[in-house]
């Protein structure tokens, strides 16, 4: 994705930064972005010294942020966030990570479902934080993200899907956990 900077003051200007593969690097201007962060010039020395985390200064909410299309993307935080090449390898090891071979089972409209325990954005517990909605759909309260019941997909972000068992599968889950 590209993201755009929009710094205002002294020395400011308007910038994006290409994360796309092969097309990586720094643009003098704003066109096609994804996400958009304005602040005032004044925060950038301390956050490029590191004094002022990005995570810290996203939640001072001394900027303005836009993203379209509106879909929460995990890694572009972690980028900001981390800022450190190895501590962002740690965050996707683990954001990738997998267990699959734990199934649970839930229900959604009185349909039940075998599914994968562990979410497969961030490795929450689903049968603690799993929420089943209407329509077939389960949500992972500890970031929010949705996954449609029938195919896996994740409906509203980026991410590899849930894994899903047919009903009737040989790899029928250990411990029957219902969420409803």
């Amino acid at each position: 994705m590209r993201v755009g900077f929009h710094i205002t003051g002294p020395g400011g200007g308007r910038w994006s930064v290409d994360f796309r593969e092969g097309q990586r690097g720094v643009l003098s201007h704003d066109l096609d972005c994804q996400y958009r962060y304005t602040f005032e010039s004044r925060w950038l020395p301390d956050i490029i010294a590191g004094k002022l985390l990005w995570e810290d200064f996203l939640l001072s909410v001394r900027m303005k942020t836009w993203r379209d299309p509106d879909v929460y993307n995990d890694h572009l935080l972690g980028v900001l966030k981390f800022a450190n090449a190895e501590a962002y390898q740690a965050v996707e090891e683990f954001e990738t990570l997998t267990h699959r071979d734990d199934p649970i089972r839930i229900t959604s409209d009185g349909v039940d479902y075998t599914i994968e325990r562990w979410c497969p954005h961030a490795g929450a517990d689903l049968s603690l934080t799993g929420e089943a909605l209407p329509d077939g759909r389960l949500r992972c309260v500890a970031h929010c993200y949705e996954f449609d019941l029938c195919s896996g997909e994740c409906v509203n972000a980026s991410c590899r899907p849930l894994k899903v068992w047919a009903e009737g599968a040989p790899d029928r889950p250990r411990g029957d956990v219902s969420i409803s």
